[in-house]
């Protein structure tokens, strides 16, 4: 994942937004290629992602200014056509939606939710793309669903510091503070740099200090 990105899910991490208005259902999606097009691709690692960003999501586009190939919207929706869990994109329908007010604004196809919807369901191994969509609902108050997608991140990613430091984080925007201090220990003891999930336990009096060991005990290995 990008820098950019993963900057960009900091960001989120630590600046939750008003509330949106109730959400249409979502349609059924399918991931079909046609013919002669290009995508649907899994954005990770892809190796030819300059023939999408490059034409329709540029920095105008990302940060809502003003179109490359259409509209703002139209732009970002061609990029979720061909990458449907490009995480940047995905961030900028959901602040497109935002800044215009609306459930699904001008060249959008779908809600953000439903954009979110469909690249898990395209790619339900993402992660990254997870913990944004766990955001959005903590946003809009479904907390209990935010709760079910970083609890199936952290079991999924044991061994990612950088996952499990973004899942604790997480935990403590629900109030989920055992929760957060269990993944703030693994993401540390895995090696984790960042210091963010940390600074916020310690001050809460909640930074999970290394086990003492015992008088006369051996240290381990």
């Amino acid at each position: 994942m990008k820098s950019r990105a993963r900057l960009a899910l900091a960001t989120l991490l630590t600046s939750l937004g008003t509330a949106a208005a109730a959400q249409p259902a979502c349609p059924q999606f399918t991931f079909v290629k046609q013919a002669g097009a290009f995508g649907p691709e899994d954005y990770r690692g892809h190796r030819q992602k300059a023939l999408v960003e490059d034409f329709h999501f540029t920095a105008d586009v990302e940060n809502l200014r003003r179109g490359k190939s259409g509209t703002v919207g139209s732009d970002i929706a061609y990029t979720l056509s061909v990458f449907p869990n490009h995480p940047r994109a995905l961030i900028a329908a959901d602040r497109y939606a935002q800044k215009e007010k609306a459930v699904i604004p001008e060249g959008l196809k779908y809600t953000p939710e439903c954009y979110y919807e469909r690249a898990l369901q395209f790619r339900p191994d993402d992660h990254p793309v997870r913990l944004l969509y766990a955001l959005l609902l903590l946003r809009n108050k479904q907390t209990e669903l935010a709760l079910q997608h970083a609890s199936y991140v952290e079991t999924n990613s044991l061994d990612n510091p950088f996952t499990q430091h973004n899942v604790g984080l997480i935990y403590l925007d629900m109030g989920q503070i055992d929760k957060a201090v269990e993944a703030a220990r693994r993401a540390y003891e895995l090696g984790a740099p960042q210091p963010l999930l940390r600074e916020r336990l310690q001050a809460m009096g909640r930074w999970p200090e290394p086990t003492a060991t015992p008088p006369g005990a051996s240290a381990p290995q």
